[in-house]
């Protein structure tokens, strides 16, 4: 490993930095230097006796650098010629600038340029946040008569400012005339680390300007990250698991961190809800409830210079539950089969990994399909996932009910974490008929009630005499186009005998009166709207 491509491709076994290693990483003795571009190389070599040394590829990284280039910049001006294109936000949208941002056009609409007899003109950036600000990239005013005119900016004041209203005075400084060119590479501005919203700088005078104009072609800044960033969770996560712990990407030389967190944003905002200060860059919370909005923060702190550094606040939302047994982890093979954790009445024989089996519960239960046929795990009708577990039960025997059950290797308290509720997620087939206190339920299929056909479900009594039957229809559910409900008056329960009939079709939108006057007969409509 090294900086140069030669010395680590001609590089051999004694200037290795890590020999006889069998793992597949390698950690550098010391840390990187920033902006740095590094060459390495891995030799794979033989087992004894042969020892066979295989050369590997050169590869290589750039290791990110001390300083980030400022986004979101917007800048204004005190003023902007009237000539199309002349604006403020040409010196900070890249408009001009090489594609590897090195040099700048000399294409006047790519530059900012103030209006005539403006002096002193200023031109002012404003970032989203404060910023530790390292230096500032500056292109001069560079059209192509630059070198004849001299419209590129000569005295400026710069001046910084946390508010954008109260200013202080940086340095004052000569900006170097652009050449006219097409390849214009600019100048680097040293800002001393200012801790800065707001940039100004003040045009006293340009480089020549008969028409006292001066302008700029574009302003980058370099600013140095002190602060905590690229938090984990991200912001504004949500389903965040409650056994989550936090980390952030730490600021430049900071020492230690302060954590601010909690559920009241105002809290964590002024700096009253500090939970830990620690040098490592994370933080487990002791407990996180389901379904709740969290607010934190990470302050970097320096020891040269002694300074705290607000980090910006972070929000995330928890899971709104957690699953007991979601059942995706089952599989045909022992010891992932469904029915090895969740016991039936059938029990399960023994083998390696269970080398006492287990005789059920001696219930109507039978969980699974058969591994043999098939996968074990219902794969068609789930819920939220890929997999349910298929459960038949059968009560007809002793002991007349059927059971699943679990046991959990260490106890279960589903009520912490401000849990208030238990959801179990199943689906059957309805039973064909059911009479309780409040009614009958029953199912239905068949072909239709139409001329010679006679196939549906009913719940009757018998009448005698004179009589009527009213129902209400609250809702159908329109499995077919001819999903239809209603009532009846039929002369007996032999397939196809005489009746009348009224029915409801929601989905054909009709109301239909139709009766069979003799046995075995077709049926006649009476009346349809």
């Amino acid at each position: 490993m090294g900086a140069g491509f030669e010395d680590v491709n001609k590089a051999d076994i004694t200037t290795a930095v890590s020999k006889g290693q069998t793992g597949t990483t390698f950690t550098p003795a010391s840390l990187l230097d920033y902006g740095k571009t590094y060459y390495w190389r891995f030799d794979e070599v033989n087992a004894p006796p042969t020892n066979t040394v295989f050369k590997g590829d050169v590869w290589n990284f750039t290791v990110e650098p001390y300083a980030y280039t400022l986004t979101g910049v917007t800048a204004t001006a005190s003023s902007e010629s009237t000539t199309q294109g002349y604006t403020a936000a040409q010196t900070v949208n890249g408009s001009g600038l090489a594609a590897d941002g090195t040099t700048h056009s000399n294409v006047d609409t790519d530059m900012w340029l103030c209006a005539i007899n403006q002096f002193p003109a200023w031109i002012q950036y404003a970032f989203d946040q404060p910023y530790v600000i390292q230096q500032m990239k500056v292109w001069n005013q560079n059209q192509k008569m630059e070198t004849l005119v001299g419209w590129g900016a000569k005295d400026v004041l710069i001046e910084y400012s946390l508010d954008g209203t109260a200013w202080t005075a940086l340095d004052s400084v000569v900006f170097p005339q652009a050449d006219g060119s097409d390849t214009y590479a600019g100048f680097t501005v040293d800002m001393h680390s200012v801790y800065a919203k707001f940039i100004r700088l003040t045009i006293n005078s340009a480089w020549g300007s008969f028409f006292k104009q001066a302008g700029l072609s574009e302003v980058r800044f370099q600013y140095i990250p002190v602060q905590a960033r690229q938090p984990s969770p991200a912001l504004d996560s949500v389903g965040v698991a409650l056994d989550t712990g936090f980390d952030w990407r730490e600021g430049r030389t900071a020492a230690s961190h302060k954590v601010y967190f909690g559920t009241d944003q105002a809290k964590v905002i002024d700096g009253t809800a500090l939970v830990d200060t620690t040098t490592d860059n994370s933080y487990q919370p002791p407990s996180l409830d389901f379904g709740k909005l969290y607010y934190w923060r990470v302050d970097e702190v320096n020891t040269a210079p002694a300074s705290d550094w607000a980090g910006n606040v972070w929000s995330f939302v928890t899971a709104e539950y957690g699953d007991i047994d979601n059942f995706e982890s089952y599989t045909n093979d022992s010891p992932n089969r469904v029915f090895q954790t969740w016991i039936d009445g059938w029990g399960f024989s023994k083998d390696e990994f269970f080398p006492n089996g287990d005789p059920g519960n001696a219930t109507g239960s039978m969980v699974g399909y058969d591994p043999a046929l098939g996968d074990i795990m219902e794969t068609s009708i789930v819920h939220g996932g890929g997999k349910a577990m298929p459960v038949e039960y059968n009560n007809v025997n002793t002991p007349y009910y059927s059971e699943v059950d679990r046991t959990w290797s260490t106890p279960q308290n589903w009520t912490t974490n401000g849990a208030t509720d238990f959801s179990l997620w199943f689906r059957g087939s309805p039973a064909a008929f059911l009479e309780t206190a409040s009614g009958i339920t029953l199912s239905g299929s068949g072909a239709d009630i139409y001329q010679g056909t006679d196939e549906f479900r009913f719940a009757y009594k018998k009448l005698s005499g004179d009589g009527s039957i009213t129902v209400r229809v609250d809702s159908v559910q329109t499995l077919t186009d001819w999903t239809k409900s209603g009532v009846m008056i039929r002369d007996s329960l032999e397939p196809l005998a005489m009746q009348v009939h009224m029915i409801s079709a929601a989905r054909q939108s009709l109301v239909e009166w139709m009766y069979r006057s003799i046995m075995a007969s077709t049926t006649t409509t009476a009346l349809a709207t």
